[in-house]
């Protein structure tokens, strides 16, 4: 999979901020899901991170991804969603193994 890139996380009290790897500045407030933050990420009992952060795509979308024709997608655990169109590659979409899940293959 490709890099995530810096998301320069941190804590500010409850808060978790980041920057997306898009640029855009994101921010939650962990105690509103009686997580704790660490790091810049809400860790805890329950969900890594709260529904509400991310992109919604990411809601049936995960980590393992999908083929969406010649486009392999996916999603991060902080709710970033991906996608790489393989024929920039010259690669097809498929299953690459459990550890990638979908993504370019040739």
């Amino acid at each position: 999979m490709p890099p995530e890139g810096d998301l320069n996380a941190r804590c500010d009290g409850t808060v978790a901020t980041r920057t997306l790897t898009s640029g855009q500045m994101d921010s939650v407030d962990c105690s509103a899901s009686n997580l704790t933050c660490e790091a810049g990420f809400c860790l805890g009992q329950g969900p890594s991170v709260p529904a509400s952060y991310g992109d919604p795509r990411c809601e049936t979308l995960d980590f393992e991804g999908a083929c969406q024709g010649q486009i392999a997608v996916y999603c991060d655990k902080f709710g970033n969603y991906f996608a790489q169109d393989c024929a920039e590659w010259s690669a097809g979409c498929g299953f690459a193994d459990d550890g990638d899940g979908y993504w370019c293959r040739r």
